[in-house]
């Protein structure tokens, strides 16, 4: 099942870019992340840490108009004990790189975002393949400031598949 899971998810990858290569233009939304770099930070929700928070930073650079590298870092106390623990607590960290396209401007200043990255996971006793799919909100508050809500689904060997929403700022750089 892992293999069938691996495959799909980088044919959705491939896809969703291909898609955002090949749709027609549309109106540039104000203060949008895909005019120039952009940096976001904030908390996100996890099933499987304790408590249920992970903390995620996320770096976005522009590739075309619509299509943007996009590379998240999240960190989230997992699972009590093991060999690397502290206080009983084990840290995972996931780092992932892929792409983010526009998929529609809602209004001058909100848009709407696909998404699909991959990379690796680390608890201290496994390092493991990582992925992520889903999309993303972005709301331009102006100076360079916006709001996102990240909602997708990550997949790790770690943790397995779970749902991870994530809200935070993001600022231009």
């Amino acid at each position: 099942m892992k293999p069938r899971f691996l495959q799909y998810s980088f044919a959705f990858m491939v896809l969703a870019v291909a898609i955002c290569f090949l749709s027609a233009g549309s109106a540039v939304a104000q203060d949008a992340p895909e005019k120039e770099k952009f940096g976001a930070f904030g908390l996100g929700y996890s099933e499987v840490a304790k408590p249920n928070l992970q903390g995620w930073a996320a770096l976005g650079i522009p590739v075309s108009d619509r299509v943007m590298s996009y590379t998240a870092y999240d960190i989230a106390p997992v699972k009590e004990g093991g060999q690397a623990s502290l206080a009983g607590i084990r840290i995972q960290y996931n780092i992932r790189t892929g792409f983010a396209c526009r998929v529609y401007d809602i209004t001058r200043s909100w848009s709407l975002w696909g998404l699909g990255n991959a990379g690796m996971a680390a608890d201290g006793n496994v390092v493991t393949g990582s992925f992520e799919y889903g999309g993303f909100l972005y709301k331009g508050l102006g100076k360079g400031w916006g709001a996102i809500l990240i909602l997708g689904a990550q997949k790790d060997a770690i943790s397995g598949t779970v749902f991870a929403p994530r809200l935070g700022v993001a600022k231009r750089l």
